[in-house]
C-alpha cells in the first residue's frame, strides 16, 4: 500500500471514529445498558486506604468491571448511598489488613441498640462524571429522633454504587476515625 493512499485510510478512520463524537454529549454515558459484573469502588489518595476523619472528607470513585481480569467496562453513571454498618472489618493497610469497626448504639427510652443510621446525605456527587463522589461523614453519629447516639471509634460506613444503566453493583468499607484520637 502507498504512503498516500494509507494516510487517506487513515483519514477516513478518524474522521468516522470522530464522527460518532461530533453529535454532541456529555462526559456522562448515554444510559445504553451496560453489562458489567461488579462494581469497584476505590479510595483517592496515594495509599488506598478507606479511612478518614470525622468530620472530613475521603475521595471515592466507581468503576464497572467485568470478568475475572478486572476489564473497566464504559459506564460513568451510579447511584450512590451510604449507610453506618456495625460488625464489619474495615482494611487498615495497603498490605490487605484488617481491623474491626467500632460499634454505633443509639439510646431510645432508655434502651440502647445497634444504630445503622443513612449517610447517603453526606455523600457529595461530582456533577461531571458520577462515578466520582467524596464522603464527608459528619463530627458527630446524628441521634435518632428522640434519642441518643454514641460512637466507638473508628466505625465504618458502608458506600455503594450501583451502575444507572444495569444491575451491578458494589460497595467499600470507609472507616471513620476519632478527630481527637486520628492515629487509631
Amino acid at each position: 500500500m502507498s504512503m498516500g493512499r494509507l494516510v487517506g485510510v487513515l483519514a477516513v478512520w478518524s474522521f468516522a471514529a470522530l464522527g460518532g463524537c461530533g453529535s454532541g454529549g456529555t462526559v456522562l454515558s448515554d444510559g445504553g445498558s451496560v453489562a458489567g459484573d461488579r462494581v469497584l469502588i476505590s479510595p483517592g489518595g496515594s495509599l488506598g486506604i478507606a479511612r478518614v476523619l470525622a468530620g472530613s472528607s475521603i475521595p471515592l470513585s466507581a468503576v464497572l468491571v467485568q470478568g475475572p481480569q478486572n476489564a473497566v467496562l464504559s459506564a460513568n453513571r451510579f447511584i450512590w448511598g451510604a449507610a453506618v454498618v456495625n460488625g464489619a472489618q474495615y482494611s487498615s493497610g495497603s498490605q490487605g489488613q484488617t481491623k474491626p469497626c467500632g460499634a454505633v448504639t443509639a439510646t431510645t427510652g432508655g434502651v440502647a441498640a445497634p444504630y445503622a443510621p443513612d449517610y447517603t446525605l453526606y455523600v457529595t456527587i461530582d456533577p461531571t462524571n458520577e462515578s466520582n463522589v467524596i464522603l464527608t461523614p459528619p463530627t458527630s453519629v446524628p441521634p435518632p429522633a428522640g434519642g441518643t447516639a454514641s460512637a466507638v471509634y473508628p466505625y465504618c460506613v458502608r458506600v455503594t454504587a450501583t451502575v444507572v444503566a444495569g444491575a451491578a453493583s458494589g460497595s467499600l468499607i470507609v472507616a471513620v476515625v476519632d478527630p481527637q484520637n486520628p492515629l487509631q
